[in-house]
């Protein structure tokens, strides 16, 4: 599975479990924003991590630190949590590689978009 594949199947899962409309504005949402930077691997394919935002709302939090996370209050403490974790460490944790963590969380994608879909 490449990362664009997986990106795909984030932002279809995040807008699935969010909506299409801007989480800040309300306006139709233009993408799907990452509240915990891409770079944060045990966070990057979790529909809790993504917003739907419109472009106008979308800039402001690439530029604003923490604008974001206020937006989710319910998962907060959840993607902060996440942030600081190693992915080389929780895989150790799971006893997982990096190619099963990826089929799991491409599973768990495709089982919200179902959802979705009922």
């Amino acid at each position: 599975m490449t990362d664009k594949y997986m990106l795909n199947l984030w932002s279809k899962a995040v807008r699935v479990e969010k909506g299409d409309y801007c989480y800040a504005c309300g306006q139709p949402a233009h993408s799907v924003h990452h509240v915990i930077r891409v770079r944060h691997k045990l966070t990057r394919y979790d529909p809790k991590n993504g917003l739907p935002l419109c472009a106008e709302c979308h800039k402001k939090a690439q530029r604003s630190i923490g604008w974001d996370v206020d937006l989710i209050p319910d998962d907060k403490l959840y993607l902060r949590e996440r942030a600081n974790i190693n992915i080389k460490d929780w895989l150790v944790r799971l006893g997982m590689t990096m190619k099963e963590f990826e089929k799991f969380a491409a599973d768990e994608l495709k089982a919200i978009i179902a959802r979705g879909r009922e």
